[in-house]
């Protein structure tokens, strides 16, 4: 829901007016985490699937913005 509200790209376009921002949503992230699959094989796979295409976009920034996503800095 966060991702489609725009809040996240709101704020940082109000601070870096030119930045290029690529949004995604990854609602799997956090049933993985509530299970305690911080370093799971399911879990990078779904990973790859959600966040492979920033690579196209050479992102140089990923805003994790959910409470849950944190703990899977560590894999991302």
């Amino acid at each position: 829901g966060t991702v489609r509200s725009g809040a996240y790209e709101r704020a940082i376009r109000a601070l870096a007016p030119d930045a290029d921002v690529v949004a995604q949503a990854c609602p799997l992230f956090v049933p993985f985490v509530e299970e305690g699959w911080l370093d799971h094989e399911a879990t990078r796979l779904v990973a790859h699937e959600y966040l492979d295409p920033m690579r196209d976009h050479q992102v140089d920034t990923l805003v994790l913005g959910c409470t849950h996503y944190p703990l899977l800095k560590p894999l991302l």
